[in-house]
């Protein structure tokens, strides 16, 4: 979901994972990811490393800006945020998120 400069991702539960993890980013400034990743780690970048990754991207990176690298096995994507929250709990694709609570 893309909406008021947030980006939500979220896992749907299944039999080896039970739980619902979701990772909200806000305000998120550029997105370069694919519609469905399988695993993933998300890691924040240094300026410095970010910059080097995409020169365009280093005029982003003002104001308290992040690069966060999400890896999975077959793709590396990036998004530019302020921040990023978690959330893990028992619920389901059908039921609203917890992050967004009062948006």
């Amino acid at each position: 979901m893309v909406g008021h400069s947030q980006l939500l991702l979220w896992s749907t539960p299944t039999p080896d994972a039970p739980t619902r993890i979701e990772v909200l980013f806000k305000p998120v400034r550029m997105m370069n990811i694919p519609t469905l990743m399988n695993g993933r780690v998300i890691r924040r970048l240094t300026q410095e490393h970010a910059s080097e990754l995409a020169e365009s991207v280093s005029e982003l990176l003002s104001d308290d800006f992040c690069m966060y690298t999400m890896e999975t096995e077959a793709f590396t994507g990036h998004v530019v945020a302020l921040t990023v929250v978690t959330s893990e709990d028992s619920g389901d694709y059908t039921q609203p998120s917890r992050l967004l609570v009062g948006d």
